[in-house]
């Protein structure tokens, strides 16, 4: 017997928003599958990860570390480009 998993993204995309949504909107932009946690220092960028795998983990959801990449300074994402930018040095948003 062949067992359909109906409305599965819709199921998936309602238990992130649940989850995550003291994030969202603030540090982090999700669509389907694909989540951007955005940030503009280093530090915020590893607190942000840190809160966001903490709440992940503790509702017992795990991501697949080799489908991520992390400390990017220039992602697309959704068709948008992203890119920290540099002047005399230092970085800027």
């Amino acid at each position: 017997m062949l067992l359909c998993c109906i409305n599965t993204p819709s199921i998936f995309i309602r238990l992130i928003n649940y989850v995550l949504h003291v994030f969202i909107d603030i540090f982090i932009v999700f669509y389907f599958n694909d989540t951007l946690v955005y940030n503009e220092s280093l530090d915020e960028r590893i607190n942000h990860l840190r809160c966001v795998l903490d709440v992940l983990r503790n509702e017992k959801l795990y991501v697949n570390l080799k489908k991520h990449t992390f400390c990017m300074d220039k992602v697309v994402f959704l068709g948008y480009v992203r890119e920290k930018r540099y002047r005399n040095g230092e970085a800027t948003p």
